[in-house]
């Protein structure tokens, strides 16, 4: 009998900006509360750049060429990318862009993916079912943006960062399910970014009831699917675009003993969704990249905590505003601890630059 394979994210990379905002600075060069933001949203710091989403993507990408001496790029057969923040209309100008500077072969498909901030979950899971049918061929996931509001909207989460999650048979960090998901898609009008505007449209209390509601329905859909009931060794990652997203979404303790019964002591739910929820305080909202920050959250405090564990659970749960939510779960490998020790995620945060509100300023007038 053949050895069976297994197919998910072999590796990981990512693209840090260099400069980081203190709230408390923009709450005193606004003229609000400091306290009142931080009880509200959780956010501490957001992470900017003066890079374009292009070259964000392509240092995600080099980040992950530099400590995986496993990865051919001569074997990478699918290139897609995952944004709210295109650099074009028609083409795919971000992967071509990091196609030609990665120099990628030219039967390599290179395209674009749009739904809103799940993109990069759906472009994951299509990804795996593509090397399923091209077994001798890698694919590459980029979740790359810039996440930029109006004054007096949700300046208070802005944030950028980049993603680069490499998809392969037998991959050393996660095993993906891709037999058993949820998926939840209905049109509302929660957040928007029409054509030719450069700062969207947002409806925060809209979106905080469909975020509530697309969670709810997409964890109903993976169930009748044959999914798995979570037990309290699961880990959760979700779409977390500010830290107490959740909270505010009213997706505490009660929401989840109710439908799962699982043994969580109430009050302890914080403490439950802890760790993918950390590194957010410090980037902010990077849209497609945002549940894949989380999810490097989680492991590398799993792994300072000693607590990652061959075959430990990892469960997704991705929501894009407009709305659509998708669902599935995967697995740690043998080789987990050994990927994770690599992200260096953690350290790179507290090597960024406190960027001056003219400097800021400066970045709120760079167009997208």
């Amino acid at each position: 009998m053949g050895i069976i394979k297994t197919y998910g994210i072999d590796s990981m990379g990512f693209f840090v900006p260099e400069f980081s905002l203190d709230i408390r600075k923009l709450c005193e060069y606004r003229g609000k509360n400091y306290d009142n933001q931080l009880a509200k949203i959780g956010q501490k710091r957001i992470s900017l750049t003066f890079k374009t989403p292009s070259e964000m993507a392509y240092e995600a990408l080099k980040d992950v060429m530099s400590h995986d001496a496993a990865l051919d790029i001569g074997k990478v057969g699918r290139l897609v990318v995952a944004t709210e923040t295109p650099e074009d209309l028609a083409t795919p100008k971000i992967g071509l862009y990091v196609h030609d500077k990665a120099g990628l072969s030219s039967d390599c498909e290179v395209y674009e993916v749009r739904a809103a901030c799940a993109a990069g979950g759906y472009a994951l899971l299509d990804s795996i079912r593509w090397c399923k049918e091209n077994k001798d061929r890698k694919a590459v996931v980029l979740c790359t943006d810039i996440a930029k509001y109006d004054v007096g909207s949700a300046e208070p989460t802005q944030g950028s960062g980049a993603v680069a999650i490499v998809v392969d048979s037998n991959p050393t960090l996660l095993r993906i399910d891709t037999r058993r998901t949820g998926t939840f898609s209905k049109k509302v009008d929660d957040f928007c970014r029409p054509v030719g505007r450069d700062m969207p449209i947002v409806n925060g209390p809209l979106s905080l009831e469909c975020y509530h509601k697309a969670i709810e329905e997409v964890d109903g859909n993976f169930y009748r699917n044959g999914g798995k009931i979570p037990d309290y060794y699961t880990n959760l990652v979700f779409h977390i675009p500010f830290p107490r997203i959740l909270d505010r979404a009213h997706l505490d303790e009660d929401f989840i003993l109710k439908r799962h019964n699982i043994a969580i002591t109430k009050g302890n739910f914080q403490n439950y969704t802890k760790r993918d929820r950390l590194y957010n305080q410090f980037i902010g909202n990077a849209y497609t990249a945002s549940s894949f920050f989380a999810l490097a959250s989680l492991l590398e405090i799993l792994l300072s905590e000693e607590k990652l564990t061959r075959g430990g659970e990892v469960r997704f749960i991705f929501y894009g505003s407009g709305c659509t939510a998708k669902t599935f779960s995967g697995r740690l490998t043998d080789n987990s601890t050994s990927v994770v020790s690599k992200f260096r995620l953690g350290e790179r945060l507290l090597d960024q630059h406190d960027m001056p509100i003219e400097e800021y300023e400066k970045w709120r007038e760079q167009r997208i």
